[in-house]
């Protein structure tokens, strides 16, 4: 969604696509539907083979697809914040307006903006909810996406338009502003507070590379290593393979003695049926635990992994956090060299009574407990540095030390904050 100018201070507008993330599926099911047309139409050929209902059932079949691709490509949504009125309106329709539902701001005290991971069978998605909590303490939900940046700039809106403060605990850490401080960049709310920034002393084992360059740093991030990316990949395109073939492997071979244009859907479909899923597939490992470059001085934060690149301006910087859980804290190492599970970090109950009857936590390998400690790094609420604008959010630092990320964290308050 984006903002839209209404020429009111009074009234901010949002709108959007309903489906955005399945534009492409839209556009793809209006193909589709024009060519199975196109074939049972003749215009490929003549085909005597086609029956009536098989002709029929494909004319259905293109219609719906056609309906869906519509629906998929056209679906609107907006919200307008009204803060004279005091009210928000949501809609969403088919490229106009149709349906529309109004939420009172009255009697509002905070605005939050939470940070959820929707679980499902098979996946999760991570979403950024925005919520008013009421005086007598109900709460009523208003927004979710799964963009940080648009969550926040809704509910930034809505606190200015009702002038209550703003509560975001996206990062794992809550951090409260007054509805007057909303606009105030780091390094104004430094001054104004009169914080004391330090560097911390730098860790004696460092993953990560630190750089003094042209008045900045340079902070060079690990990520996966090149052979492990290439035998994913390599695996990745084995297992579509064997799909491919297990399922289409028959129908393919058998397609030698069709007519060319039959002979043409027959392999066609199959393809799109792979080759799109591989496509996504092999986009996500691609962006996956990439080695990322920071590059920081007094005027400006830069991120980059790959060809992606952000940019966050020294005074629209609104937030510099350290937040999250700490996967390292899991475990700690023992007198005689053996790692065990940090009996603080166990649950309660189970925690007291395996203590009470061995003695000590849990005992594990090293190699388990590195292992677990890679893998904890991909959870959505690991320890890592946050860096939000109302533009733009950055996050990094993921599987690093703790200490090195708190020392990773004071150069950069220390350089951004002066």
């Amino acid at each position: 969604m984006r903002r839209v100018d209404r020429g009111d201070p009074d009234l901010v507008e949002f709108r959007g696509r309903g489906f955005s993330g399945l534009l492409p599926a839209g556009i793809l099911m209006i193909l589709s539907a024009a060519f199975i047309l196109a074939f049972t139409s003749g215009y490929f050929g003549s085909f005597e083979k086609l029956t009536r209902n098989l002709r029929n059932g494909l004319n259905g079949t293109a219609l719906l697809l056609f309906l869906f691709g519509i629906v998929f490509s056209g679906w609107r949504k907006g919200l307008l914040i009204d803060g004279r009125g005091k009210t928000m309106a949501t809609w969403s329709g088919l490229f106009v307006p149709m349906l529309r539902k109004a939420v009172s701001l009255e009697n509002v005290s905070v605005v939050s903006l939470t940070k959820e991971v929707r679980r499902r069978k098979n996946s999760s998605v991570t979403v950024f909810p925005v919520k008013l909590t009421r005086e007598g303490g109900e709460e009523l939900q208003i927004f979710q996406g799964k963009d940080y940046v648009l969550s926040r700039r809704i509910a930034e809106s809505v606190a200015k338009a009702i002038y209550r403060p703003m509560k975001d605990s996206s990062s794992g850490e809550v951090v409260l502003r007054q509805a007057d401080h909303l606009d105030e960049n780091l390094r104004e709310r430094v001054r104004r507070m009169d914080w004391s920034v330090e560097v911390k002393p730098r860790p004696l084992e460092m993953r990560s590379r630190v750089e003094e360059k042209s008045g900045g740093i340079v902070i060079f991030l690990p990520g996966l290593p090149l052979g492990i990316r290439i035998a994913i990949n390599v695996l990745v395109l084995l297992i579509a393979g064997a799909v491919a073939f297990f399922f289409f492997g028959a129908s393919v071979f058998s397609a030698e003695g069709l007519a060319p244009a039959e002979s043409v859907l027959v392999k066609v479909f199959p393809a799109l049926f792979v080759l799109i899923p591989l496509a996504l597939v092999l986009n996500r490992i691609r962006l996956f635990a990439r080695p990322v470059e920071i590059r920081a001085d007094g005027s400006r934060l830069e991120f980059r992994e790959g060809r992606m690149r952000k940019e966050i301006p020294a005074d629209e910087l609104e937030e510099l956090n350290l937040a999250g859980r700490d996967i390292g804290a899991f475990f700690r190492q023992r007198m005689d060299g053996k790692m065990e599970i940090n009996p603080e970090m166990l649950d309660r109950p189970e925690g007291s009574e395996y203590i009470a009857r061995e003695g000590s936590g849990p005992v594990v390998s090293p190699a388990l407990a590195g292992l677990l400690r890679a893998v904890g790094t991909l959870a959505p609420n690991s320890l890592s540095i946050y860096a939000r604008s109302d533009r733009a959010s950055i996050e990094f630092g993921a599987g690093l030390s703790k200490e090195e990320l708190e020392y990773l964290y004071s150069v950069l308050l220390s350089l951004l904050a002066a």
